[in-house]
This record gives C-alpha cells, sequence and structure tokens, in this order.
C-alpha cells in the first residue's frame, strides 16, 4: 500500500510485455500502445512484473482515460452495482492483441453490489506521446455533474440542519 500526502493509494507495475510494448512503440515512430479494456479478479495477485495472463470475474471496455501530464496517463475502470459480482483486490490493463500491460491493487478491495470505480495511472517515459486512446462512448461527465448536484443538495439540507439546531438551541436556553 502506498499513502501520499495522508492518502491511501493503490498500486500499479507495468507487466514486462507493458514495458517491452512501451520500447518498441518508442523505437518505431508512429507506432503506438492500445489500451483497450481491463478485467477485475478476486484474487490477491501477486506483485510481479513477470505476470502474462490474468482471469477474472469482470472484463469490460476501459471505461474513459486522462492524460495527466507527457509521462503519466490515468485510466478509468468502471463496473456498476448490477454487475460487481465479488470483490476487486487486483486489475488489469490488455492492449488490443490481448497482452497484459499493467496490473493494479486498490487502496482496499471493492465490495461485490456497489459501484466499483478505480483509476489506475500508467508512468512511462512519454507515455501520452505513444499510447493511442479508443474512442470510449462514455457519460463520466454527466456521472460527476450528477455527483456535484447530490453533494450541493446534501449541503444544502446540512446547512438548513444546522440553523434548525441553532435555533431549538436558542429557544432552549431561554
Amino acid at each position: 500500500m502506498t499513502i501520499e500526502n495522508g492518502n491511501i493509494l493503490g498500486e500499479s507495475i507495468l507487466t514486462q510485455a507493458g514495458v517491452q510494448a512501451y520500447i518498441e512503440a518508442s523505437l518505431s515512430p508512429g507506432k503506438k500502445i492500445v489500451p483497450v479494456e481491463f478485467r477485475f479478479t478476486d484474487l490477491e495477485i501477486s506483485r510481479k512484473s513477470t505476470h502474462t495472463s490474468m482471469s477474472g470475474w469482470h472484463t469490460a471496455a476501459i471505461t474513459s482515460y486522462t492524460v495527466i501530464d507527457d509521462d503519466t496517463v490515468e485510466y478509468l475502470c468502471d463496473v456498476p452495482p448490477d454487475k460487481a459480482i465479488k470483490y476487486c483486490r487486483t486489475a488489469g490493463l490488455f492492449l488490443e492483441d490481448g497482452t497484459l500491460m499493467q496490473l493494479a491493487w486498490p487502496p482496499y478491495p471493492f465490495p461485490p453490489n456497489m459501484h466499483q470505480r478505480f483509476k489506475i495511472q500508467t508512468s512511462y517515459s512519454n507515455a501520452s506521446g505513444l499510447t493511442e486512446f479508443k474512442y470510449t462512448d462514455s457519460t463520466e461527465t454527466e456521472q460527476d455533474l450528477a455527483r456535484l448536484e447530490t453533494q450541493a443538495i446534501l449541503s444544502e439540507q446540512i446547512l438548513k440542519n444546522s440553523m434548525e439546531i441553532g435555533l431549538i438551541k436558542q429557544f432552549i436556553n431561554k
């Protein structure tokens, strides 16, 4: 487990095949690697870069990606509650040819029957330039806006409740 600024973070490693794919892309002008899917498993897979495969209970297209900087790309792997049938203890990112590119471990196992959302970062020199991203039909922005609206409604309710408590305290103290 990694801790940064007091926050518990997960861990991830590029597999040897993932590193090799980046090396080949960096040595061949115009060649790109193409991460396309993720897989979740309830197994605690060892933290070794020599893994070449991974079985799991859920495989899907990578939900979306964000370029953090030239050397870092973040992939969103999203499993809705109705498909989250087991714990997620390890995740894998796969290239379009089926190569296991990266393994990642969340800060804690994600429980079943709940929305499982895992952001996995890949850091490699010029990762954003060496990676080709497939279009993903994602409602991420809509989900973020819905969450913000929910937070605003809850914040407004908390404010109303605290005002009412203040009035009740004033009434009791008279």
